[in-house]
């Protein structure tokens, strides 16, 4: 998947923060979730896989994040609770 980072300011730092606070871009993230997150950062993700991050809490916030927005642009539907 293609993701567009995003750059609302002029300033290449603040623009690094930006995309990182919103999970919008799982590839600023990868370095940090390796083992047994890989799911997330799959060419063709999962979407079962990454429902199954989403729901778990005991999980990283953030990952819970990334795997919400992965499904979501790969066409998932995320469940409101």
């Amino acid at each position: 998947m293609n993701y567009k980072k995003f750059a609302p300011y002029d300033d290449e730092a603040r623009n690094t923060v930006y995309n990182r606070l919103f999970c919008d871009n799982p590839k600023l993230f990868e370095a940090e979730f390796r083992d047994g997150e890989a799911k997330v950062f799959d060419p063709v993700p999962k979407k079962r896989a990454l429902r199954e991050i989403i729901q778990d809490s005991s999980r990283d916030l953030k990952m819970r994040l990334l795997a919400s927005n992965v499904l979501r642009k790969a066409g998932g539907r995320i469940r409101r609770r």
